[in-house]
């Protein structure tokens, strides 16, 4: 899916992964890893870059893909244990 398509989309969720934590001093850090559009079934995945590819990338550097897929966007959309509302930056 081509960038352009989200043009006009309104981000509805910033959602993290449960399986990817960071704990910090008693707080519990949830990164962003999927943005969902109004659409209900557009969105992006950050995903960390390899840092054996990416020598000279920055730790808060992703590869962003972009896809529609009703059924995972509902999944993540509907499952708040698994999918987490983000709480930080990249």
């Amino acid at each position: 899916m081509q960038i352009a398509k989200i043009i006009g989309l309104k981000v509805l969720a910033i959602k993290g992964d449960s399986l990817i934590k960071k704990y910090h001093v008693n707080e519990n850090i949830v990164e962003p890893r999927y943005i969902l559009f109004d659409d209900n079934e557009t969105l992006i995945e950050l995903d960390e870059q390899d840092p054996y590819t990416f020598h000279d990338a920055d730790s808060s550097a992703r590869n962003l893909r972009i896809f529609s897929d009703k059924r995972f966007w509902k999944a993540i959309m509907e499952n708040d244990k698994a999918y987490p509302m983000a709480n930080c930056d990249v």
